[in-house]
């Protein structure tokens, strides 16, 4: 414990302190989390900053939402910039039984009957008394499993459906955005921190406040209810951006000076030195870039009305449907953004290390 505390902690607060800055300004985009569990408009009680851009959305009240976004804007950069000092003096402790607790609750709810289901968490979900959930079920069955894989051919549409809006937007922000941020880590042009300024701004803005000129602007080039209306945008991303450059600026600059002095176009020392070189930085970006949008839920709500083209995020919120069956469909739509975390979680580490030694 000492060893901890005396040695591990002190050089583990940097690092602490970028994953709490990226914790705490996902906090300010929470939508989908309040939106499973009450519904489009929920009570006050746990009415959102989200929720007032949604409504100002639907009623296209466009001085509120520029006016939100222009106070946001201010409002995390403040929180950016204080995580060289106060937020490096909080210490953080993982409570690894809360973490892991709702990936036990599914589970277990894979492996629970309908009508147990419906007898211990259903009276909560329906309003009408409390969940009286164990840690066990009584009698477990795979029941709920089977029938999800061998009769329910529409979850397996939707599961097609993520992954045709998912893996375009990873190639899309490779292409893009791997060469934007080398032009923004190694390559010297006027107006460079201006760029590099509005790319982190737009990167801090949750999409409510974003909605506008997307809808707008999708609207207009005839895309509204495609599927990319859901690629375009993320194509486009800024975050990876943000990410890759960190992983760029470990590029030695001595080493590019003596690869112009051989004669390499700036095309070939980014293809040759840079992608090499920065690669943790690009899976890490291409890691955190799937796992959002695998799970993203407002962009496919806003922009696709055929329920045909609707993603496993739109699937899952039917409460509707059997609660075995439920749980069965979220623990398999679970497993590829596990496996991807799990392949991607070393190039993670090392992003978010190389961002936390630059900052």
């Amino acid at each position: 414990w000492r060893q901890f505390t005396a040695i591990t902690l002190p050089n583990l607060l940097p690092t602490l302190a970028v994953t709490l800055v990226l914790s705490l300004l996902n906090t300010f985009k929470v939508f989908r989390e309040a939106y499973l569990v009450a519904g489009a408009y929920p009570e006050k009680s746990i009415y959102l900053l989200q929720h007032l851009f949604n409504n100002w959305f639907l009623a296209l009240d466009l001085p509120r939402l520029s006016a939100a976004a222009i106070l946001m804007a201010g409002a995390l950069g403040a929180v950016i910039g204080m995580h060289k000092t106060a937020l490096k003096k909080i210490l953080l402790f993982p409570f690894v039984l809360l973490v892991w607790f709702p990936l036990w609750f599914l589970l277990m709810g894979t492996l629970t009957g309908s009508e147990e289901l419906a007898a211990t968490i259903g009276p909560a979900l329906s309003g009408s008394g409390q969940a009286a959930w164990t840690l066990l079920p009584s009698y477990p069955t795979l029941e709920p499993a089977v029938k999800l894989l061998l009769d329910t051919p529409e979850y397996f549409t939707t599961y097609w459906n993520t992954c045709l809006q998912t893996f375009p937007q990873l190639a899309g922000q490779l292409v893009v955005g791997a060469p934007a941020a080398w032009a923004l880590s190694r390559l010297k042009f006027r107006g460079r921190g201006a760029v590099r300024g509005l790319y982190l701004i737009l990167m801090l803005l949750p999409f409510q406040v974003t909605m506008v000129p997307a809808y707008l602007t999708i609207n207009h080039l005839g895309l509204m209810d495609t599927v990319w209306a859901v690629i375009l945008p993320g194509a486009f991303s800024t975050f990876p951006v943000f990410v890759m450059q960190r992983g760029f600026d470990a590029v030695p600059l001595p080493l590019l000076e003596a690869a112009a002095i051989d004669g390499a176009t700036p095309w070939q020392q980014f293809a040759r030195i840079g992608l090499p070189v920065g690669l943790p930085g690009i899976l890490a970006a291409l890691t955190m870039s799937f796992l959002d949008a695998w799970n993203a839920l407002e962009q496919p709500m806003t922009f696709l009305k055929t329920q045909s083209l609707w993603s496993l995020s739109l699937y899952l919120t039917d409460t509707t449907r059997d609660l075995a069956l439920t749980m069965a469909a979220s623990l398999f739509a679970l497993l590829p953004a596990v496996l991807i975390f799990a392949f991607g979680q070393k190039y993670l580490e090392q992003g978010i290390l190389a961002g936390a030694v630059k900052g």
